[in-house]
C-alpha cells in the first residue's frame, strides 16, 4: 500500500550546514530538520517510521557504503532521488593562510573528492562524521594550521576563512541523496519517475551472462548500475573459495516498477530487492 506524507520532519546528517543538511533546507523549507551523527543512525530512524535523507553516491568518491550496505538487509524504500552539485571548499581559521594549512578535516567522501589537491599539496587528511562536523572542530580547535573541507555555508556559519574554492578533483562534482522511509510514497507524474533494485549473483559467467542479456533484449532504460563484491565465506574461514565470493548491482531504470521485470530478476539472481518507486529531482 503507498501511504501519502502530509507536512513531515526530516532527519538528515548534521551539524547543520552538511551537504545533506543543504539539500534537506532546500527540498523541505516548511518542515522541521532534525539531525543525527551517522548514515546507520538515520537508517535506524527510517526503520521506525521517520522520513531521512541521506547520501548514496558521488560522482567522484562512488557509492557511500555505510549507506548501501545498511539498506541491503532492511524493509526500506527510495522515496526521492536528489541530485546536488558539491563544490568543496577549504576552510580555515580566521587568522589562517592557505599555506599554513597541513591537517584537513572532513568525511571520508569529501576527502576522497579531493583527493589531487590534498595530494599536491602534502596534506593530511583526517577523518570526521560529517563535513559540518570537521568545520566545528576546526573552529574549536584553535590551530592555524588546522584547515576543513566543506561547504561555502559551513565556513560561513562556523565563523571560519575561506581559503579556496571548488578544490574537488572535477568540476562537474555531484551527490546524490535518497528521501528513505519504511513504506513507499506516492509518486508525482509530472516529475522523472525512477526504480531502483539491488541485485546478487554469484560469480560465475552463467549469471552475469543472463542478466546483461536479459537487461538488452527487453530495452531496458538503466539510468545506472554500479556493481560491488560480497565475501560469503563462513564464520570461522581464513580464506574463501571464489565460488563464495558473489556481486551485487545497484541498478536504477527510468520508469516505474515492472512486476514481470521483477519476476525475471528474480529467476536469475539469487537475491532481488526492490527500492520502490520515486520522483528524480536534479538541482544542477
Amino acid at each position: 500500500m503507498i501511504v501519502p506524507f502530509s507536512n513531515y520532519r526530516i532527519y538528515t546528517l548534521g551539524p547543520e550546514y552538511s551537504f545533506s543538511d543543504l539539500v534537506a533546507r532546500k527540498l523541505y523549507p516548511e518542515s522541521e530538520i532534525l539531525y543525527m551523527k551517522s548514515n546507520a543512525e538515520l537508517i535506524e530512524k527510517a526503520l521506525e517510521g521517520e522520513i531521512i535523507l541521506v547520501p548514496c553516491e558521488n560522482t567522484i568518491a562512488g557509492l557511500v557504503e555505510e549507506t548501501i550496505n545498511k539498506i541491503k538487509g532492511e524493509d526500506i524504500y527510495i522515496t526521492k532521488e536528489v541530485l546536488f552539485p558539491v563544490n568543496q571548499c577549504l576552510g580555515g581559521l580566521k587568522d589562517s593562510k592557505e599555506k599554513d594549512i597541513e591537517i584537513v578535516l572532513s568525511h571520508q567522501k569529501a576527502l576522497e573528492q579531493c583527493k589531487n589537491y590534498l595530494n599536491k599539496n602534502n596534506l593530511c587528511p583526517v577523518e570526521t562524521s560529517s563535513t559540518s562536523e570537521a568545520a566545528k572542530a576546526v573552529k574549536d580547535s584553535g590551530k592555524l594550521n588546522y584547515g576543513v573541507i566543506c561547504s561555502r555555508e559551513a565556513i560561513t556559519e562556523y565563523g571560519l576563512t575561506l581559503l579556496r574554492e571548488n578544490i574537488q578533483d572535477y568540476p562537474d562534482n555531484c551527490t546524490i541523496f535518497w528521501e528513505l522511509s519504511n513504506r513507499e510514497k506516492e509518486i508525482n507524474e509530472e516529475l522523472p519517475v525512477g526504480t531502483a533494485y539491488m541485485v546478487n549473483l554469484k560469480n560465475d559467467l552463467g549469471p552475469f551472462r543472463k542478466f546483461f542479456k536479459h537487461i538488452y533484449e527487453n530495452d531496458i532504460n538503466v539510468y545506472f548500475l554500479n556493481p560491488w563484491q560480497e565475501n560469503r565465506k563462513t564464520a570461522g574461514e581464513a580464506d574463501s573459495p571464489p565460488d563464495l565470493l558473489s556481486y551485487w548491482f545497484l541498478i536504477k531504470l527510468k520508469a516505474e516498477r515492472n512486476k514481470i521485470l521483477g519476476t525475471k530478476l528474480e529467476r536469475i539472481c539469487d537475491r532481488v530487492k526492490c527500492l520502490g518507486n520515486y520522483n528524480i529531482i536534479d538541482f544542477r
